[in-house]
Formats: structure tokens, sequence, C-alpha cells
């Protein structure tokens, strides 16, 4: 995406805020499960926060901290206070990064070209992954705003340089 690209999401009618993500794919283990968790980067907007619909807890405000989406925990049973261990795909070290869970927020935020399933803060994120990342674009929409209309108006003006979903076709694609 680029900066004018965001500018312009920026400046739709009904869109709060828009940034920019990266998002990793990985593997998380709690005890002796294991699944996929995509991790992302803490949005640094405040609009994009605020849109994350919090379920449990808070957000991570401190580093080795994440907060899951509610679709983890419900099929990995863990609990705000549990200790998770991420570790990216094609990572050699045998050993993950280690998180406390401080939140549980509603999965998908907004409207983006790709979705996460956890979130920590940006140092943590650097640190954690190296390479396996695809560039995503988080929509925040002002309260009551239509998320299909807001979908279309964002295709017709990014054209088909991007694909543009809510949360919500994202799921039933994936």
């Amino acid at each position: 995406l680029t900066p004018d690209d965001a500018d312009l999401v920026r400046s739709m009618p009904s869109v709060a805020g828009a940034e920019p993500m990266i998002v990793s794919g990985g593997e998380f283990q709690h005890g002796a499960r294991r699944s996929y968790l995509s991790l992302g980067r803490m949005p640094e907007q405040q609009a994009l926060r605020d849109g994350m619909q919090l379920r449990e807890g808070r957000l991570p405000e401190a580093t080795g901290e994440i907060a899951i989406s509610d679709s983890v925990r419900d099929m990995s049973a863990v609990r705000v206070g549990d200790v998770i261990s991420w570790k990216e795909y094609g990572q050699e070290s045998e050993d993950g990064f280690e998180f406390t869970v401080v939140g549980v927020f509603e999965g998908g935020p907004g409207i983006a070209l790709n979705t996460y399933d956890g979130v920590v803060l940006p140092q943590d994120f650097e640190v954690a992954t190296n390479g396996s990342i695809t560039p995503a674009v988080l929509v925040t929409l002002d309260s009551g705003s239509d998320a299909r209309e807001v979908r279309a108006n964002l295709a017709d003006a990014l054209g088909d340089t991007y694909v543009v979903e809510t949360f919500h076709e994202f799921v039933d694609r994936a």
C-alpha cells in the first residue's frame, strides 16, 4: 500500500482509521495444544485499537504481552493470564517466543486485506518474525457504518490493485 493509497482510504466516508499492517504466520503452543496463529503488530492509530472490540482483558502495553482473537481462545482454551509460545513458520530454532495473554478481542477488526489472530507490540513483532510476512491494511469504520457498502466504495477507489473484503467475507473464503 503506497502512502497515497493509505491517504485515500483514510479520506473515504465512514472510515475511522486505516493503517498498513504486516502479518506473519506461525504456530502457537499452549500446553500440549499446537495450532496456527497469524501474528500482527499492534495498530498505532487509536481509532484502530478502539475498533478491536475487546471481549476480555486489555490490549498489550508491555513487551511479552499478546491479545488473541476470541476464535483462538475458543478453540485452544487459552485464557487471559496464560503463557503461550509462538514460532514463525520456517524459523529454525525449536524455541518459540513466549507471550502472556492479556486480552481477547473479537476476531477480525473492521475491514482488512488480511486479518490476524493475535497482536503484540511492534518491538515484539520485529523480534519474533523474520520474513514470512503478508502485507495487509486494517480499516476501522465509524460506528453504524455499513461494512459492505464501505468495502464496495474502497474496491471502486483502489481498483484491481488490492483485494478488499469485510472480515466475514474473509472468513467465508478461508
